[in-house]
């Protein structure tokens, strides 16, 4: 039978504890706590969504969340997979790190979505919150569960507006969005009136370039004859003997002479509006 432990019995089990530690390392008798490798780096990974495998230098290291990985002090290509890796819309989450000896380095790996944007028919220009992005075909990249608020916009065609991504159900998201722009016959008749009322202002012109050519002409072929004859009254002038005739002769000179040079402002005032109304005919 065994009984209480007396005082005589507990003072010797309490020398023989002392002597015990005169001779042996205290790491035999009690578990030490091991104090952290400062010549490694570690890496500490989380993601949205979580559980996705991590590549560090093109090796498998575990998955998502990833607590103090220990890595070699220096540059590490750190890659976290999609969970929809054969999916071509969705990409990798890459990094290229260089953790110091003794650092804990943490990444937050935020994987992004891709959504197909296309239309029919296509180039209609994609917008996010009066940003321009792209045109269709365009694939809109967000992260998980975020919604993006988009308009398509095409000239002549009515403005599809629609919302994109922010489903967490994979079966309920839609990926692809195939999108039939339809015509804006509000938009359509403008562009219409504006065409007619661009041909009707051609129309007038032309006429006025017609009109002002052929005055052109005629006022350089005017001008021609009224200096004829402006140069023979002069010769008669000079030729003649008779003070009375010289005096006509002079006086007809000076009249074709004014006559000529009336005729050459009009040339040259007709030929500037025949050039000018047939360059805008031509621009409208």
């Amino acid at each position: 039978m065994y009984g209480p432990i007396s005082f005589r019995h507990g003072f010797v089990l309490g020398m023989i504890f002392r002597f015990s530690l005169c001779f042996f390392s205290p790491s035999v008798l009690f578990a030490q706590i091991p104090s952290p490798d400062t010549s490694l780096a570690f890496l500490t990974i989380l993601s949205m969504p979580e559980g996705l495998p991590v590549f560090i230098d093109g090796k498998k290291a575990g998955t998502t969340p990833f607590q103090k990985f220990p890595v070699q002090p220096g540059a590490h290509d750190v890659v976290v997979r999609s969970a929809h890796a054969t999916s071509w819309l969705d990409e990798d989450w890459q990094k290229q790190t260089m953790p110091r000896a003794g650092d804990t380095l943490m990444l937050v790996a935020q994987i992004r979505k891709g959504y197909l944007l296309n239309s029919a028919p296509y180039g209609a220009q994609v917008w996010r919150e009066g940003e321009l992005l792209g045109t269709t075909p365009y694939v809109l990249r967000l992260p998980d569960n975020e919604t993006a608020h988009i308009e398509l916009r095409l000239p002549s065609y009515q403005t599809i507006k629609l919302e994109v991504g922010g489903k967490s159900d994979l079966l309920l998201q839609k990926r692809n969005y195939d999108l039939v722009l339809e015509r804006d016959l509000n938009f359509a008749a403008i562009q219409q009136q504006g065409a007619a009322r661009q041909q009707a202002y051609a129309g007038k012109y032309r006429k006025l370039t017609y009109l002002s050519a052929a005055l052109s002409v005629a006022a350089g072929v005017g001008s021609v004859l009224l200096k004829r004859e402006a140069d023979d009254a002069y010769e008669q002038y000079l030729t003649t003997g008779n003070p009375t005739r010289r005096d006509h002769y002079f006086n007809r000179a000076e009249k074709y002479d004014r006559y000529y040079g009336a005729a050459i402002a009009v040339f040259e005032v007709s030929f500037a509006v025949s050039f000018y109304s047939f360059l805008k005919s031509i621009k409208d």
